[in-house]
Formats: structure tokens, C-alpha cells, sequence
């Protein structure tokens, strides 16, 4: 079964918690993904992103952390 992870690279340790689990399931074909931190994003990179439509599409909740976590998502 694919499997998606989407993970801080920073976040070293929590990105070696999931392999060790993900090795008990050797059924499971994983792919990491780097998770994107909204409020690093550069401005030019928001209009690259279409961080103007996710705000018309969900405010109020159009908040930038919010936004770096979809952009994973949407990158399928």
C-alpha cells in the first residue's frame, strides 16, 4: 500500500520515530515528502503557491502555517 509521510526536515527525530514504525510494515511502500513552514514562505513564493486563492477559498482560517501545510498536499 503507498504510503504518504509529510515531515519538517528539521525534525530529525520525529522523521526516525516514523521509520522505525513503518519498518513493522514491511507491506507499506512509504515516501517522505518535506513539509513546508508557511511563515518562511518569501513573497514571491506565496504567488507562486496561490496563497491569494487559499486565502479567498478559506478565510478566516487562511493563516500562512496553515497554508505551508497544504502545499505538500497539493504537490500529489
Amino acid at each position: 500500500m503507498k504510503t504518504f509521510i509529510i515531515n519538517m526536515s528539521k525534525d530529525t527525530a520525529k522523521r526516525a520515530t516514523i521509520e522505525a514504525q513503518l519498518e513493522k510494515y514491511p507491506e507499506l511502500d512509504y515516501e517522505i515528502f518535506p513539509a513546508v513552514e508557511g511563515a518562511k514562505i518569501s513573497g514571491e513564493k506565496l504567488i507562486e503557491y496561490g496563497y491569494e486563492a487559499f486565502l479567498n477559498k478559506y478565510v478566516p482560517f487562511g493563516t500562512l502555517p496553515s497554508f505551508g501545510c497544504s502545499i505538500p498536499h497539493s504537490m500529489r
